[in-house]
């Protein structure tokens, strides 16, 4: 029993050492590896700089092991042990792993070295030259933009003005701008700020100032820290002439006449060819090559819509086309040139008359909204002078069996479109002469039209010599006007700019909707507060408890008050803007601008008062209910009388362009009353007008806008 244990004990021992010596077969044993990198660490991005750039670390690929430290080393100097870093100074950044193996050693990998560069200041920069007409009055603002390349942190840039040539009466106030700066929040790139100039008459040459921004500390100066503002003069001195002078006139039949049908030539033709216009004070027998000439523009007979559509080319005909003919001199025709403005001439003169042969009372609307946006697109490319007709009366006129046309009879002192021309010409229209050929009696003998002429409905030699007459005349006056013929203020809501669901009184003056129901209309009002032209003061009546909006709009927003419907507040996708203020409420495209619980009931009149110099606007409700008024802008701390408060209806929402009252009506029980005239309003008080050297807001009646 003894000699068992001691044989199995023998061989737990035997088996023992085997397993020490390497196994039951013995042996030497295998060593563990130790770590090696299969993948050097990197770095991203290959560059960049110091205290803004930040370096992203991707760790080596270790075999047998992984990374168990890692450090960050600019120029051999460790600055941090995490997956990213923004070194503060230059240098030479890499990134150091260290491996430890699965038997306890550790290696090492470096990075490919990546070039961290010195740190750059941010920089401020101003937008470039700014060159603008001065107008004849009210304020043009030279606007300019700063801009900083880093929007981190709040900053203020200081600017300064330097005056050029300029004198202090060029600006509002009377001074020169004083400077000041441009405050810009943390996160805000840019901001504005502007510089106003006076409008006047006096004839003078170009002026130039110029404003020139500094530099903050920790910045440095951009691409530009200096910017000029040209203060073009745009003023000519009674008597004095233009050096040089382009007339375009509308080329239709009116201005291209039946040419080779009888010898019959345009009153253009026979003002600047047969009976050659002589500008006054110019040499006898000057052909004008070189001091006027004039384009017709287009070759045949065009509706007013066709040249409104095709004005620049891209609707209507295509004859309309800009730069589709040469002008011609005093003696040349200049067909097909489309209405192509030469900013090298002294004075561009554009005319656009109404016709000369229909009456077509059916497409009345149509016709004086093209008239107006002919000659909007006219005033916005540069013309400085315009001029309007009416249309030719046609009574009294025998008629060839080729002249079937149902409108080519009538009386032109009776027809609506040119009672509506008469009404609105230096208005609405903006022209600054009207030639009013309907007034002329000799229109209304048959020497002055040609029967025997294909179409038996376009004037004779006769009749177009006397349209020639009557236009040099024109010529004549606003080549010899020192400004633009001021524009006076229409003083209704607008027939021309009313929603198909809406109705006016006779006198244009009440607003409703036609039908029952859940229908809604806008209108447009007559008067215009161009940028720079004062400060306005009106009146609005609310003739029910029904759904009234009552507000202002661009002129881009007509065609949206042609759709029937729609709203103040909602002018998405109109091609143009409009803003709502009522009660003590005001909406910008479905925003609250400024909150309130208050809505106009009937008899309640609605005062505003708007700054166009500034774009700052005030309203306020008089409850008729119980003789009260809201709070101007819902806030007892707003007053125009003081300017404070006012709500920017300009920056951001309408911009710097011409704006004019509006209304919407949502229903049939909803109405309101215009009240633009002095004479009919009842709440304008004396510190809003002028009282104390207080704020004068004007109403529409007592002044003029600019041309």
């Amino acid at each position: 029993m003894v000699g068992s244990i001691g044989s199995i004990g023998s061989n737990i021992l035997s088996s023992l050492l085997g397993l020490i010596t390497g196994g039951a077969g013995g042996g030497t044993p295998t060593p563990t590896p130790s770590p090696a990198f299969t993948q050097a660490p990197s770095i991203s991005p290959g560059s960049g700089v110091a205290g803004t750039t930040t370096f992203t670390a991707t760790d080596g690929i270790v075999s047998n092991g992984s990374v168990t430290a890692r450090r960050w080393l600019l120029g051999g100097t460790a600055i941090g042990t995490g997956t990213v870093v923004v070194p503060q100074v230059a240098g030479s950044l890499v990134l150091e792993n260290t491996a430890t193996g699965t038997n306890g050693s550790t290696i090492t990998s470096t990075s490919a070295a990546v070039t961290v560069g010195a740190a750059q200041s941010p920089t401020v920069t101003i937008s470039g030259a700014q060159s603008k007409s001065e107008g004849n009055s009210g304020a043009t603002l030279y606007t300019y933009t700063v801009t900083r390349s880093v929007a981190a942190g709040a900053v203020a840039v200081p600017w300064s003005f330097t005056a050029g040539n300029t004198s202090a009466d060029d600006f509002t106030g009377g001074t020169y701008p004083a400077g000041g700066s441009v405050a810009l929040a943390d996160g805000q790139a840019s901001g504005t700020f502007s510089i106003s100039v006076n409008g006047d008459t006096v004839v003078e040459g170009d002026e130039t100032f110029t404003v020139l921004i500094s530099t903050p500390a920790g910045y440095v100066a951009g691409a530009a820290t200096s910017a000029t503002g040209t203060i073009l003069n745009d003023d000519v001195a009674a008597g004095a002439l233009p050096a040089s002078v382009l007339i375009v006139a509308e080329g239709d039949s009116i201005t291209t006449g039946l040419q080779g049908t009888g010898g019959i030539t345009s009153y253009v033709d026979q003002v600047m060819n047969a009976n050659p216009f002589q500008l006054p004070g110019y040499a006898a027998g000057n052909t004008g090559s070189t001091t006027y000439q004039y384009r017709k523009v287009s070759q045949s007979g065009e509706t007013a819509l066709s040249m409104a559509n095709g004005y620049n080319g891209t609707g209507g005909s295509a004859i309309l086309a800009p730069g589709a003919g040469p002008a011609g001199g005093a003696g040349g025709q200049g067909i097909g040139a489309g209405p192509s403005y030469d900013s090298t001439k002294a004075m561009n003169i554009v005319t656009m008359h109404a016709g000369t042969n229909d009456n077509t009372i059916s497409a009345e609307y149509q016709i004086y909204r093209a008239l107006r946006s002919y000659q909007r697109q006219a005033r916005a490319t540069g013309y400085q002078r315009s001029i309007g007709s009416t249309i030719i009366s046609r009574t009294n006129v025998t008629y060839t069996s080729t002249d079937t046309g149902v409108d080519h009879n009538f009386d032109g002192n009776t027809a609506p479109i040119n009672l509506a021309i008469r009404a609105y010409w230096s208005s609405d229209l903006g022209y600054d002469y009207l030639c009013d050929y309907a007034a002329d009696p000799a229109y209304d003998t048959q020497a002055h039209y040609a029967p025997n002429t294909p179409d038996g409905t376009h004037p004779s030699n006769a009749g177009y010599a006397r349209m020639a007459a009557i236009y040099q005349t024109g010529l004549q006056a606003v080549i010899n006007q020192a400004t633009r013929t001021p524009r006076v203020q229409g003083l209704t809501f607008s027939k021309y700019d009313v929603g198909g669901n809406g109705q006016l009184s006779s006198d244009l003056k009440t607003f409703s909707v036609t039908t029952t129901g859940n229908t809604s209309s806008m209108v447009r009002g007559l008067p215009r507060m161009p940028v720079g032209s004062g400060k306005w003061y009106w009146e609005i009546i609310t003739n029910s408890n029904g759904p009234n909006q009552i507000g202002l709009c661009t002129e881009a927003f007509e065609p949206y008050i042609y759709a029937k419907n729609g709203s103040l507040v909602n002018a998405i996708n109109s091609g143009g803007l409009a803003i709502a203020a009522w009660g003590d409420i005001v909406q910008f495209n479905n925003t609250i601008l400024n909150g309130g619980t208050y809505y106009p009931q009937n008899g309640d009149i609605v005062q505003y008062c708007f700054d166009a110099d500034t774009g700052l606007l005030w309203f306020r409700t008089f409850k008729a209910a119980t003789g009260t008024y809201t709070n101007w802008n819902g806030s007892a701390t707003a007053d125009p009388a003081t300017l404070t408060g006012g709500i920017d209806i300009r920056t951001g929402k309408l911009g710097s362009v011409s704006i004019s009252p509006a209304a919407h009506c949502g229903s049939a029980s909803a109405g309101v009353t215009s009240r633009f005239a002095s004479a009919e309003q009842t709440l304008r008080y004396a510190a809003i007008s002028g009282a104390n050297g207080g704020p004068n807001f004007r109403s529409f009646d007592t002044a003029t806008v600019p041309g």
